[in-house]
């Protein structure tokens, strides 16, 4: 038995092993969100210390509310209670893969501003990478410190390192290098951030801190200008600030450093993808770089696409060698590389260039986004393989064009139209320089074929306004603009104008009235030519203003014109001021209205069913339609109308006594009322037992006024009853479907829609879908089998409840993720109870197997013994 046991604890011990080598406790690089409860990130580094004690010696970055952290499932778990969010970091990677005068750099160096070179002098460029080898002697002197290390650590200056890898050291001299060969900026200042392993790998957190470093130390170092050859495997077609405001927040930091006034260049990686582009580049604040090659066409390997913002060159650049790197040639000190890595550091060398002569020439201090916007207009157009066309900077243009005069064009205005043909033509020219002054300002003006003349003055200062005279001889479109050069030979251009030459009447079309007969005296006229105002003479009396619907088309409605006969004449300028004016057009104007005679029913009648109205209408005009109404109610129209003998409308009021009239309208819109008769309805004999009695059971339409809807009304009315309105030019109706106890079902009959409506509830309704609430409708009380609805015509947004509705869907889209983080993680507990229950039950029947085996062998051991 004790052989047994043993046997039994080795097969138990065997089942163990596997569980304890678990691979969910392997150990990750995090970013941990601490919550804001103050004592979070104190308990959990507690819980981490009692863990391990010397991992959290070695905690590696710490952000405020976040701290970087490795640490395993295990350590991960003890710490839950104090953390809201934890992301795994994003891996960053380098981008490897006698461009100096392609970028117009030496051209640069020449140019003096108070006695001082523009090689970088007083700029320094913070380079982020795997660090510099400072002791090359291209780069000797360039440091302000020590490399600053920040790999999975606090950043510090650490005198003993350099480049253990040797991408750094080759930007760097891209950036900076003078003797062997030459950088850039030759005479920079480099502060070197090592982020990047022996490897040339990182974590985003490194360079987060990295960035931090750089705006931290940007006032003692003087720091303009941070290079970033880096990126994640990651790539991303839009900006991608949202995705790095959690974690890391490389968003936060980059937002901080332009803040500085500190420009962030970074490379867009090379994948070949011409949709898409790597991390931190992809943050709308960094300036995206390209790779162009050395005859200035886009490399096909460079990632670019529509977010991407320069492009500069990156193919076999030599420069300074730290350590060989796979990819590159080397020959002695030096190495030539290709990638966007080498793109970028020139991009943001030139940045500094640019910087250095604006705060000299100037005294301006350009924003990171005011030098990017320079290169993008003064560099040379390259398009890639997508079609986009990006700028190849030019360090030397960006500088002529900022340094250039300013021209602006002063009258007349662009798109100006004129019908004198003498014009004075006045720009301003000035220079923001300290050390130039203006020599001459030219004009020039031009048709869309040919220059047509060009003026030059001489003048001199620091501002002047010039006017030139010129004879416009033809009706068209003349282009025009100045130009103004300083004694530097630096030209400033000022924008095209437009200038229209036009004397050309224009021809007025009169829409209406027609010689003919109106109620109203409707005007509408329309040119051939925009035209600027137009008017009307009635009655050749003085010129009234029209209302202008566009620049073609103007209205007018005189609704208190007497009767009569009546003449207008209509007048018009054009944009170019030239006056035209209609013949007199004759019109009447009649209100006489159709005259209506009842005829039966006669007053005070009794019928029941089916009712014939009968009627006689006379008139001068023709009738265009007659309606019945019942106690003031639509009920029916007619419009086929008779003047020569009796019209009837046939209608089946249910039982009720009512007035009956006729309203007819004309052709012009005057509209003749009948007196009113009493008509008696009576109940038809229910064949059904219990049954009687009549009811009200027609559908009643009531007309709401214009300034009835606009107010706001009331009315009471039962099932089936419309109330009818115009809102918007547009005839709509709100219709009782159903009265309940408390409640009524509608119809909208516009949108269409039906709703229900308690007693003090109210709706809203969009019925031209303009997003613009135009109805408000609210049922006010139920009473007597009526419903007391309240209308009226409003004219609201409906921005708050679009917002509402899209709140609403992000909240259950929150929850449903929730819910499936839920469910996720009672899975694992599942499967992890799972695991364990087979594991016991196995380990259980193994034992049970054992024993009976042992028991079997032990009890033949006794017959055996017993044989013997």
């Amino acid at each position: 038995m004790k052989k047994g046991a043993i046997l039994i604890l080795l097969v138990i011990s065997m089942f163990f092993i596997p569980v304890g080598s678990n691979d969910s406790n392997k150990e990750l690089n995090v970013i941990v969100t601490i919550d804001d409860s103050g004592l979070g990130k104190v308990n959990a580094i507690k819980e981490l210390r009692k863990s391990n004690i010397e991992k959290i010696a070695e905690l590696r970055h710490d952000f405020g509310d976040k701290i970087a952290i490795t640490v395993d499932e295990d350590e991960l778990n003890k710490i839950k209670p104090y953390i809201k969010d934890i992301k795994e970091e994003r891996k960053l990677r380098i981008f490897l893969q006698d461009s100096v005068p392609l970028v117009n750099a030496t051209q640069v160096w020449g140019i003096q501003v108070k006695g001082i070179n523009i090689t970088g002098i007083d700029e320094t460029i913070c380079i982020i990478d795997t660090g510099v080898n400072f002791t090359h002697s291209d780069l000797a002197g360039k440091n302000v410190s020590c490399v600053v290390d920040c790999v999975g650590k606090q950043c510090v200056e650490n005198c003993s390192i350099g480049d253990d890898h040797g991408h750094g050291t080759h930007v760097a001299g891209i950036v900076a290098a003078k003797g062997g060969i030459n950088g850039v900026a030759i005479d920079a200042k480099i502060l070197a951030i090592k982020v990047l392993n022996a490897s040339g790998n990182g974590d985003e957190s490194d360079l987060k801190a990295g960035i931090d470093y750089c705006v931290n130390k940007s006032t003692a170092y003087n720091v303009s200008v941070i290079s970033m050859s880096l990126g994640t495997d990651l790539l991303y077609s839009t900006y991608c600030d949202s995705d790095y405001v959690i974690g890391a927040n490389l968003t936060g930091a980059i937002n901080d450093a332009i803040a500085k006034n500190i420009s962030v260049i970074a490379a867009t990686g090379n994948d070949f993808n011409k949709n898409s582009i790597a991390s931190p580049a992809c943050i709308q604040n960094a300036t995206a770089v390209a790779w162009s090659n050395k005859d200035d066409t886009a490399n096909s390997q460079s990632n670019s696409n529509s977010i991407t913002d320069l492009i500069a060159p990156g193919s076999s650049i030599n420069s300074t060698s730290g350590k060989s790197l796979v990819g590159c040639s080397t020959s002695g000190s030096y190495m030539i590389c290709s990638g966007t890595s080498m793109a970028t550091p020139h991009v943001a060398a030139g940045f500094a260039l640019l910087r250095q002569f604006a705060r000299l020439d100037a005294n301006k201090f350009f924003l990171p986004s005011e030098i990017e916007n320079e290169f993008k207009l003064t560099g040379k157009r390259i398009q890639d393989s997508n079609g986009i066309n990006f700028s190849r900077i030019s360090i030397y243009e960006a500088i002529r064009h900022f340094a250039a005069p300013d021209v602006f064009l002063v009258s007349p205005l662009n798109a100006t139209i004129t019908n004198n043909n003498q014009t004075d033509f006045t720009c301003n020219a000035t220079t923001d320089s300290q050390t130039a002054i203006l020599s001459n300002i030219t004009f020039f003006i031009s048709n869309n074929t040919m220059l047509l003349f060009n003026q030059t003055k001489n003048v001199s200062g620091i501002f002047n306004q010039s006017s030139f005279n010129y004879n416009l001889t033809l009706e068209q479109e003349y282009t025009w603009r100045c130009e103004a050069f300083d004694n530097r030979s630096y030209t400033g251009t000022s924008q095209n104008f437009t200038l229209t030459y036009d004397k050309t009447l224009p021809i007025i079309t009169i829409l209406s009235p027609e010689n003919k007969t109106y109620k109203d005296a409707q005007f509408n006229i329309t040119t051939n030519e925009n035209a600027s105002w137009c008017g009307y003479s009635l009655d050749i009396q003085v010129n009234v203003t029209m209302t202008k619907f566009n620049s073609t088309f103007f209205n007018y409605t005189l609704t208190n014109i007497s009767e009569g006969i009546h003449n207008v004449s209509f007048s018009c300028n054009d944009t170019a001021n030239n006056f035209n004016s209609t013949m007199l057009r004759e019109f009447n104007i009649n209100r006489t209205k159709p005259t209506i005679s009842l005829i039966s029913p006669t007053n005070g009648a009794s019928t029941k069913g089916s009712v014939t109205f009968t009627y006689n209408v006379t008139h001068y005009r023709n009738i265009s339609s007659c309606s019945l109404y019942l106690d003031s109610i639509l009920i029916k129209t007619n419009e086929s109308i008779n003047l020569s003998k009796e019209n009837t409308i046939i209608y089946s009021p249910s039982a009720g006594t009512y007035r009956w009239s006729i309203n007819c309208t004309d052709d012009i819109g005057n509209i003749g009322n009948s007196t009113s008769f009493s008509i008696t309805i009576e109940s038809e004999p229910f064949a059904s037992s219990g049954g009687g009695g009549g009811g009200r059971r027609f559908g009643a339409t009531y007309e709401i006024k214009e300034e009835e809807i606009k107010e706001g009304t009331s009315r009471s009315i039962y099932s089936d009853d419309k109330l009818a309105f115009q809102i918007n030019t547009g005839n709509h109706h709100v219709k009782i479907l159903k009265i309940g106890k408390d409640y009524v079902n509608i119809e909208i009959n516009s949108t269409p829609r039906n709703d229900t409506l308690f007693i003090n509830d109210s709706k809203k309704y969009d019925l031209n879908n303009d997003f613009y609430y135009d109805l408000f409708v609210k049922l006010e009380e139920i009473k007597n089998n009526k419903a007391n609805l309240t209308i009226k015509e409003i004219y609201e947004a409906i921005q708050k409840e679009e917002k509402q509705e899209e709140n609403k869907t992000i909240e259950e889209r929150e929850i449903r993720a929730f819910d499936t983080a839920e469910t996720l993680e009672d899975k694992y507990n599942i499967n992890k109870k799972v695991k364990y229950f087979i594991f016991v039950y196995t380990v259980i029947v193994l034992i049970i197997v054992i024993i009976v085996k042992l028991f079997i062998s032990h009890k033949l051991n006794i017959i055996n013994e017993r044989n013997k």
